[in-house]
Order: structure tokens, then sequence, then C-alpha cells
């Protein structure tokens, strides 16, 4: 995440009266969160295909930096990190929820399944696969 970025952020908690309950930390993944332990996780993080990324609209192409868009090979490079680590951060009960793309529902869900949590996906107002949430699996 840059910088810029996680000070729009803060200022839109601020904005809302959020400040005083969402903390922001800029740090690698989860490297920074050594025995934290959250209720949620929210993330929005890259999802496009690399190889797709020079046929956006240039107003998503030219606007945003390449580091919000690029998912990798797959698009899915994210979520294999954000479901194969994000559980340890994770309270009894808690959950991870991400957009993905349109067409990244079974796939996101079933990378989800297999680090143990129980997803579901949810549609946007135009009817499109957009968000998933996973629950952590308390044993």
């Amino acid at each position: 995440v840059s910088e810029e970025a996680l000070a729009l952020a803060r200022r839109n908690f601020a904005r809302t009266g959020f400040d005083s309950r969402i903390g922001t930390l800029r740090t690698d993944w989860f490297a920074g969160l050594r025995g934290s332990l959250f209720d949620a996780i929210v993330s929005n993080p890259p999802y496009i295909p690399s190889a797709v990324i020079d046929t956006l609209e240039p107003c998503v192409r030219d606007f945003e930096p390449r580091l919000a868009l690029d998912g990798g090979p797959d698009g899915l490079a994210a979520y294999r990190i954000l479901f194969s680590r994000g559980g340890e951060h994770l309270k009894p009960g808690g959950f991870i929820a991400c957009e993905i793309g349109c067409d990244q529902g079974e796939a996101v869900c079933a990378i989800a399944r297999q680090e143990g949590f129980l997803p579901g996906v949810s549609r946007d107002y135009a009817g499109l696969d957009r968000i998933v949430i996973a629950y952590r699996k308390d044993i």
C-alpha cells in the first residue's frame, strides 16, 4: 500500500468519524502484525491479471497505480497470500472480506476453502459477483 493511499484512508476515517475506531499500518501484508488479532480483515487487493492491464480503459489503466491493479498472472496472487496468512490474525469467529473481479468468485472461494475458511459471494448492484466474505472455521 502506498503512503498516499493510507493518507487518503486516514482523511476519510476522520471525515466520517471513524478515526478513533480504525487504525492503519503500512506493512508487507501481515509482517507488521505479529500477534495482533482482529474481528475482521477487509481488503481491496489487486485482482486484474497482469496481461490484461494494458487492455483496460485509459480511465482505469492510467489513473490507478499498477501496484493497485496487478494481481499476478491469473489475478489471484493477493488472495493466496490473504487467505493463507490472514487466518492467524483473526479472532475466533472472525472473517475476511475482499473485493473480487466479477468472474473470480468461484476461484477465490476455492482458495479460501483450501485455507480453512467458510466463504460466500455477495453481488453488487448490477448483480455481479463483487465481494467474498469468508469466516474462519473455529475448531
